[in-house]
C-alpha cells in the first residue's frame, strides 16, 4: 500500500489532477482486503466500542492514505464507501472535520467539539479542515474522466450527506466551508453542462444519460439540504460566499449558467424516460429556484437570466406574466 507521511494532505490542485499512480496486484489485493475490513468493522460494531473505531480511524496515516489524491479512482471509491459508514457514527465524524494533530474533541487547536448554537448561520472560516479540503478538490476534478473515477464522484456526495444530515454540528462546519461551496457549483456546472451541451460521449449512450441525471439530482438535493435545513431561520448567505471565491474560478458564472438551465431553460429533447422523469422533478421541486433567490436580485436579474434561455424574444403578454411572477416572489 501507498501511505503519505501523516498530516501531509491538503494537497495542490496539481497534485490532485496528476496522473493516479499504479498499484502492482498485491498492492491492489492488500488495498481491497483493508477497504472490506474497514466496511466489515463500521458493520458490525456495536455502539459501545464506538471510541475504538474512532481509534482506528484516527490511526497515524489512515484517513491521509483513504484520501489520498494519488490513489487509484477505484481505490478511492471505496474508501468512501467506508467513510460513508464511519462518519454515521457520532464520534467518527469529528476525526474527519478536524485539523490532524489536534484532539478533536477539545475547544481548542482546531477541534470540533466545541458547542455550537445551531441557530448561529456558520462557524469561524479561519481553521481549514484538510480531508474535508482533499474531497472537495476530488469532488471538483473531471480529469479523470473513467467510470470509477465518476463513482468515486458520487461517492463524495454521499459522504457529504452523510455529514449533514447525520450530525447538524456537522452540517454548520460544512457550510462554513468555501471550498466545499464552490466544489459544489462546479460539480452542478459540470453535470448540466454534460446534458445540456450535448456532450458527444454522454448523449450517445441512454445510460450514461440517466447517470449523469440521477448523479445531477442527488447533488442539487444535497446542497439545497445544506443551504435550507434550518429553515424558518434566516437563510444562509450564499450570495457572500460566491462573491468571496476568487475571482479566476468563475463561480458566479457558473452559478449562473446551471441555475439559469435547471430553472429556465427549455425541456431537454432526445432523453431517455428516466433522465425526463428526473430532470422534471427537479423542476417541480423547487429547489433551483429557492437557492437561485439567494444569490440574484429580484426580479431584475431573475429576469435577465429568463431571457438568456428563451429560443425566441418574448411576447408582451410572457413578459408581463413573467414579471407577475416574479413580484408574487
Amino acid at each position: 500500500m501507498h501511505f503519505v507521511p501523516p498530516h501531509s494532505v491538503l494537497p495542490p490542485k496539481s497534485l490532485v489532477r496528476s496522473k493516479p499512480r499504479e498499484m502492482d496486484e498485491k498492492e491492489a489485493d492488500l488495498g481491497r482486503e483493508m477497504l472490506g475490513l474497514l466496511e466489515a468493522l463500521c458493520w458490525g460494531a456495536p455502539d459501545n466500542l464506538e471510541s475504538r473505531l474512532a481509534d482506528v480511524i484516527s490511526a497515524e496515516g489512515v484517513l491521509d492514505t483513504l484520501v489520498d489524491p494519488r490513489q487509484p479512482s477505484w481505490f478511492l471509491y471505496g474508501a468512501l464507501r467506508a467513510l460513508a459508514l464511519f462518519l454515521g457514527r457520532k464520534e467518527l465524524y469529528k476525526r474527519f472535520l478536524s485539523v490532524p494533530g489536534t484532539n478533536p474533541n477539545s475547544s481548542q487547536g482546531g477541534g470540533l467539539d466545541t458547542e455550537i448554537d445551531p441557530d448561529i448561520e456558520i462557524v469561524p472560516e479561519d481553521v481549514r479542515l484538510p480531508y474535508l479540503e482533499c474531497l472537495c478538490l476530488h469532488l471538483g476534478d473531471h480529469t479523470r474522466d473513467t467510470d470509477d473515477a465518476e463513482h468515486a464522484r458520487n461517492g463524495i456526495i454521499t459522504v457529504i450527506a452523510t455529514l449533514a444530515v447525520a450530525h447538524e454540528e456537522a452540517r454548520a462546519i460544512l457550510l462554513s466551508s468555501e471550498t466545499l461551496t464552490n466544489a459544489l457549483i462546479s460539480r452542478l456546472n459540470h453535470l448540466t453542462s454534460l446534458l445540456w451541451e450535448d456532450d458527444p460521449r454522454t448523449m450517445s449512450s441512454d445510460e450514461l444519460i440517466n447517470t449523469t441525471s440521477r448523479a445531477l439530482s442527488r447533488t442539487l438535493f444535497v446542497f439545497h439540504y445544506l443551504l435550507f435545513a434550518n429553515h424558518p431561520q434566516a437563510p444562509f448567505d450564499l450570495k457572500r460566499k460566491i462573491r468571496a471565491a476568487p475571482p479566476s474560478a468563475a463561480i458566479d458564472h457558473m452559478f449562473n449558467v446551471t441555475f439559469g438551465r435547471l430553472s429556465f431553460a427549455p425541456d431537454l429533447k432526445n432523453v431517455p424516460e428516466e433522465a425526463e422523469r428526473v430532470l422534471s422533478r427537479i423542476v417541480s421541486s423547487n429547489m433551483t429556484s429557492d437557492i437561485l433567490q439567494l444569490v440574484v436580485d429580484m426580479p431584475e436579474d431573475e429576469d435577465l437570466i429568463w431571457r438568456a434561455y428563451q429560443d425566441e424574444e418574448p411576447s408582451d403578454d410572457e413578459e408581463e406574466a413573467r414579471m407577475l411572477e416574479a413580484n408574487e416572489v
